[in-house]
């Protein structure tokens, strides 16, 4: 859905979209919320880390997942070295500020690139 142009980085995506099954209508997915066990429940499809390390950006794909957008977004911000890609249910984007130095770009029209988030 979209290109990055990357040099001695890792990119790590966590999302409930191929971990899951369905029982009763409801799907349950690998993501847990640490509070209530259950699969977390938020808005997102999926975070992609872009990190120095693929250990420390799959721990961080995993829990900013969990974190939710807003939370997500301000913690990767406040990272060294780390930046992130999130992308909604409703096919939004949202880049944190040093992602766009590796030429972010959306080559699927579905989905649209947010400027801020909402």
């Amino acid at each position: 859905m979209a290109t990055v142009e990357v040099k001695d980085k890792t990119l790590v995506t966590s999302g409930p979209y191929e971990r899951y099954f369905e029982e009763d209508g409801k799907i349950y997915h690998h993501i847990l919320d640490t509070e209530s066990g259950y699969p977390v429940d938020n808005e997102l499809m999926s975070v992609t880390i872009i990190a120095d390390s693929s250990i420390d950006a799959d721990a961080l794909s995993t829990a900013v997942f969990a974190m939710g957008l807003k939370r997500g977004m301000s913690f990767v911000e406040k990272l060294d070295n780390v930046d992130a890609i999130f992308i909604t249910k409703d096919y939004k984007v949202y880049v944190t500020s040093g992602a766009k130095e590796y030429n972010f770009m959306i080559t699927d029209k579905e989905f649209q690139l947010m400027e801020a988030v909402e």
